[in-house]
C-alpha cells in the first residue's frame, strides 16, 4: 500500500540545442536544473492532499533544497526524446527525499539520477 505522500510525476521533452554542450551532449548543469524543477514539482502533487496539510507545514511551495546528488552515466544527444520520472520518496513535517530518473524515450536507457533533499519552510 501507498503512503498518502508518495507521488510519481513524468516529464517529457525533446534535447534542444540550447541546453547542450559544444559537443552536442546535454549539458550536466541543464539535467541537474530540470531534476531540481521536476522533483520539485512532484511535491505540488501532495500539496492537494488534505492529510499532507502543505499550509501549516511548509510544503505548499515546495520548500527548499537540502543538496542535490546527480549521477551521470551517458550523454543524451540533441534532439532526442527523453522521459523524466520523479517520484517522492518521503515526505514528512519538515523532510523529503526525492528522486529523479533521466532516460530516452526510445528504449528506456537511463541518462543519469538523482537524489534530492528538501526542507519545509514558513514564509516570514
Amino acid at each position: 500500500m501507498l503512503s498518502p505522500t508518495h507521488v510519481t510525476a513524468t516529464f517529457a521533452f525533446t534535447v534542444d540545442p540550447y541546453y547542450c554542450n559544444a559537443w552536442g551532449h546535454l549539458h550536466g548543469g541543464a539535467q541537474s536544473f530540470m531534476f531540481d524543477s521536476c522533483t520539485s514539482l512532484a511535491i505540488y502533487g501532495l500539496a492537494q492532499n488534505p492529510d499532507v496539510k502543505a499550509e501549516q507545514n511548509g510544503w505548499a511551495h515546495a520548500g527548499v533544497s537540502r543538496s542535490l546528488n546527480v549521477s551521470y552515466l551517458r550523454p543524451a544527444l540533441q534532439g532526442e526524446e527523453l522521459l523524466m520520472t520523479c517520484e517522492v520518496v518521503h515526505m514528512g513535517k519538515k523532510l523529503a527525499l526525492l528522486r529523479g530518473t533521466l532516460q530516452r524515450a526510445k528504449d528506456g536507457a537511463i541518462i543519469s539520477t538523482c537524489e534530492h533533499h528538501k526542507v519545509a519552510v514558513q514564509r516570514l
